[in-house]
């Protein structure tokens, strides 16, 4: 059965759903008044990808067009029934649009004195080489401060994009205009765009008194208050961004074009993965009911904070609580609807939080439930599950400064999304991360605007830009000097090395990165720190090249991979070591629950100083075995553990609770040893005359306690491995990495790293005259 509805321009008509308890999965098609027909956002694609295109660039451009849309249901393959779906209507971009008949904004005298017109009529090639500084247009003193109280339309511009710099302001503001596609941080630097892209200009408020570095200060700051533009509003422009007026409630037009762009041409990279049964349960956001997921089912999921108050009762039996349910998770069913998805996953509701073992369960496939979304609904908005989704339910955007002068309009972007996002509690959270990161296609609710970001290219509402325009030929990969996502770089692909580029270095950066940005987020629980992650991992180890991991540690599977590379990649990871400036511990404590060895088992921002896949290659591990310890008592080769024991097996041995290293051990006895303060991360130590930088993660002692601690071998330097300088970049520098360990009863704790520098091999070979090989249970 099918219901159409004709979507009318800036109506919005949503129509309760017939009392129906079957669960379906639906295909939404548009039709144009021209008859033509074509599939849409967020459905099942059985219509032809080619159509989806022309619609999906065409949107912005149907004001005034009939455009039908009409659900096809699909039975339940258990009971055989229909489902009427609602009637829908979508607004277009007329109500973002400004008619040139308006009243002009009040503006005071001094800023009537700046000529638009000519500003407008700038040509770009104006603002080329040898404009180092930008051109200027006019000087602002400090005015707009007081004159933007006053009404000033302008001025109020002027304020709220204004980019301050200390001292620097004494000499008040100029008005500058710059190149688009050079300095306004919303393309890449390091790629030049191609020729037939023509550059544009936008207009930034600067202090006066800096002489040096104005560009730099431009990049770093416009994206935390936005560019500034001057738009002719009775022409139709042919730049490639173009500002945008962001309505107090969400267009979702502009949404879905932006969603049916990525799916007609993002199939390599965004493509959905292959059917397969996960056991959800689902929200029908028809019905307000959880059900089981039926078969292939296309869903959208949620990432937000819980915050206080996470556990108050919102379903009863299997019918949701709408009164009760928290501003956020209503907010996403009502977007998720409106974006032609029937089904939406949120933990809280489709996870039993009473069942440990299918939490369990649900918690081990995380990767799977979010890169099986059709798109992930991110709340980056507020601090907690009670501000909801501006833009979509009560609380509305803010307000988007704008000038009216003529047929000229003067508007402010507002904040750059990626900076909005960084700045939310959101963002700081250990849970979120993965469900990022795992996400195909990420729908970001900030405070002004949403931000969309797929595998290949990201959109927001306040800067338009022309998708062909920024794609290749085949629209599958966006142009270089596109900017990179927020998330891009994070192993959100079908592969976690990136689109079609399974290759090993990838994996290795990929990985490390992953770990070391998720270790600077704060988890309420300190025994979430691993399942946080799990998520993660497990997506790395389905992949190929395969990387597996203990306790968080990564390595190259045992079963794909030859003994000596996974030697050396094990103890190259287990040099990690704490960033945070020395002096300040108070976030590095020891996670009791977790080994001292793993990054998992302390509290605080962790790197490894063999992140890059260069200085991987041309690591050594000197480790001669690895042995893991169970609680039962069982030891097993680790290499082993992994080939010989069936993967749907090893839970049954849960995580080894002791790692054996058989390795040498630098005995400093006798060996002098010399600290040398270092305000960064880490302290310059001398030891026997030879430079070394050694991290303690719980912060140094004086110089007399840590050779006495060696002296007394409380404390003992277990040797990893050898680095070689790279001699075609000319590097004759080698370098010794060790585990700080401090002995604990029969075991040992680590409590740092320390690597040795030398210029010379011979100069390290004396030091190894003091090494001697045992077994150290680490703990």
């Amino acid at each position: 059965m099918e219901r159409k509805a004709e979507l009318l321009p800036n109506t919005t008509n949503i129509q309760p759903a017939p009392e129906n308890k079957s669960s379906t999965s639906r295909i939404c098609t548009i039709t144009l008044n021209d008859g033509s027909a074509t599939s849409s956002s967020g459905l099942p694609f059985a219509q032809e990808r080619s159509s989806l295109s022309d619609l999906g660039h065409g949107w912005p451009d149907l004001n005034g067009t009939t455009v039908k849309m009409s659900f096809e249901s699909f039975p339940n393959s258990s009971s055989g029934q229909e489902r009427k779906f609602n009637e829908m209507t979508l607004p277009t971009n007329e109500s973002t649009s400004t008619t040139p008949s308006q009243q002009a904004d009040f503006i005071c005298d001094e800023c009537s004195k700046i000529n638009f017109q000519e500003i407008f009529d700038l040509e770009s090639a104006t603002l080329q080489e040898g404009i180092v500084d930008g051109l200027f247009i006019s000087h602002l003193g400090t005015r707009f401060f007081q004159y933007a109280g006053m009404d000033c339309a302008l001025c109020q511009i002027f304020s709220s994009a204004c980019i301050s710099s200390g001292s620097a302001e004494a000499q008040g503001y100029d008005l500058r205009a710059y190149c688009f596609l050079r300095y306004s941080g919303y393309t890449s630097s390091c790629f030049d765009h191609p020729k037939e892209i023509q550059d544009q200009w936008f207009l930034a408020v600067v202090p006066a008194g800096i002489q040096v570095g104005l560009n730099f200060l431009l990049q770093v700051k416009t994206p935390g208050v936005g560019l500034i533009f001057c738009c002719n509003t009775e022409k139709s422009s042919t730049d490639i961004f173009i500002p945008r007026r962001v309505p107090a409630r969400l267009d979702y037009s502009t949404v879905m074009q932006w969603l049916a762009y990525c799916r007609a041409n993002h199939t390599q990279s965004c493509g959905s993965r292959e059917s397969q049964s996960l056991g959800l349960k689902l929200i029908d956001c028809v019905s307000l009911s959880v059900i089981d997921a039926p078969q292939s089912a296309c869903y959208a999921a949620l990432s937000y904070v819980w915050g206080r108050n996470g556990d108050v009762k919102c379903i009863e039996g299997a019918q949701l609580l709408w009164q009760s349910l928290p501003k956020v998770i209503s907010d996403a069913i009502t977007a998720t609807k409106e974006l032609g998805v029937q089904f939406l996953w949120v933990d809280k509701i489709c996870i039993d939080q009473n069942d440990p073992e299918t939490k369990h369960q649900q918690i081990s496939q995380m990767d799977d439930v979010y890169r099986s979304a059709e798109f992930t609904i991110v709340a980056a908005a507020g601090n907690d599950q009670s501000t909801g989704l501006p833009g979509v339910g009560e609380k509305l955007r803010g307000t988007q400064p704008t000038a009216r002068i003529g047929n000229l309009q003067i508007i402010s972007s507002k904040a750059h999304p990626h900076h909005s996002i960084r700045s939310s509690k959101w963002w700081t959270r250990g849970w979120t991360y993965q469900e990022a990161v795992l996400s195909r296609r990420l729908l970001v609710f900030t405070e002004n605007q949403v931000y969309f970001e797929c595998n290949v290219m990201n959109c927001f509402e306040s800067i338009q830009n022309n998708l062909d325009l920024t794609h290749t030929e085949l629209k599958d990969k966006s142009l270089r000097f596109m900017r990179s996502g927020l998330f891009s770089d994070q192993a959100s692909q079908s592969s976690p090395y990136g689109a079609g580029e399974p290759e090993k270095h990838k994996a290795w950066e990929i990985y490390l990165n992953h770990i070391n940005r998720y270790s600077g987020k704060t988890l309420s629980f300190e025994d979430d720190s691993l399942k946080a992650f799990l998520g993660v991992a497990r997506h790395f180890e389905k992949a190929e090249p395969s990387m597996v991991h203990l306790w968080g540690i990564p390595f190259w599977n045992p079963e794909s991979f030859m003994r000596e590379e996974v030697n050396n990649s094990f103890a190259a990871a287990l040099l990690w070591r704490h960033i945070l400036p020395q002096g300040n511990t108070k976030n590095r404590r020891r996670r009791s629950k977790f080994p001292s060895w793993s990054w998992a088992g302390w509290a605080g921002q962790v790197r490894f100083p063999i992140e890059r896949f260069s200085e991987y290659k041309d690591f050594k591990s000197e480790v001669r075995a690895v042995h893991l310890e169970f609680e039962s008592g069982c030891v097993v080769e680790r290499n082993d553990f992994f080939s010989d024991v069936n993967k749907s097996d090893r839970h049954r041995f849960a995580n080894p609770v002791a790692l054996h290293l058989n390795a040498k051990v630098l005995s400093l006895d006798g060996i002098s040893i010399a600290v040398l303060e270092n305000p960064l991360d880490t302290s310059e130590w001398v030891v026997s005359n030879c430079k070394a930088t050694a991290t303690l993660s719980l912060g140094h002692s004086n110089e007399l306690g840590i050779s006495q601690k060696f002296s007394s071998r409380k404390w003992e330097l277990v040797f990893l491995g050898v680095k070689k300088g790279n001699y075609f970049l000319g590097e004759s520098k080698l370098e010794i990495g060790f585990l700080i360990v401090e002995q604990y009863l029969d075991s040992f704790l680590r409590i740092g790293t320390l690597v040795m520098h030398s210029q010379d091999i011979r100069e390290l070979e004396t030091k190894m005259v003091h090494m001697e090989e045992r077994i150290i249970r680490l703990i």
